[in-house]
């Protein structure tokens, strides 16, 4: 009898325990759930100097999502992804942001080259670039290219600013296709 007790009280100890550790289906273990009706951004420069800008925003949203990168000029670019409504553990969506400014005195170059790629959950991806001359006010990189986006939870729906590039407002824009 004490034998079957201290077996259950083993058996009962080892599932409180597994429970304890257990991450919920689909949750990454260093991640927070995201609340239904919004999404987290978690933005971070790869590389950022005088001449060079590379910033990766890793998106994380829920199934079924649609998340598009938009201009605030018409006609201007743009990207769009769908979120993968596949059941298991999800893969954030990455938008990665590249400047570069590039001199050379040789030639009387002063060009500026801006990428934008946004990588879906569901292996899609699309990219927009953009190239052209320099402001002719010996500006540097930072002054032409930001990345305005910031790290935190966000509602669904509403334009976050997350680039600027030569003035053009480039939005982040998740939210659920109607039902």
């Amino acid at each position: 009898m004490k034998r079957m007790i201290f077996v259950a009280a083993t058996i009962t100890a080892l599932v409180v325990i597994a429970i304890g550790v257990a991450d919920p289906i689909g949750a990454r273990p260093d991640k927070r759930l995201i609340l239904e009706g919004s999404f987290r951004i978690t933005a971070q420069d790869v590389l950022r100097d005088d001449d060079t800008l590379v910033s990766r925003i890793e998106i994380e949203t829920h199934p079924g999502a649609i998340v598009r990168i938009a201009s605030d000029i018409p006609n201007a670019g743009g990207l769009t992804t769908v979120v993968s409504e596949a059941i298991g553990p999800s893969r954030p969506v990455h938008l990665m942001v590249f400047g570069d400014h590039v001199k050379w005195e040789a030639g009387r170059v002063d060009a500026l080259k801006f990428l934008m790629r946004l990588d879906g959950k569901s292996g899609g991806a699309a990219s927009m670039s953009n190239t052209g001359a320099m402001p002719p006010t010996n500006a540097k990189l930072s002054e032409v290219l930001a990345v305005t986006a910031r790290s935190g939870v966000y509602p669904e729906g509403g334009p976050i600013p997350v680039v600027t590039f030569t003035g053009t407002i480039y939005n982040l824009v998740v939210e659920r296709p109607r039902r």
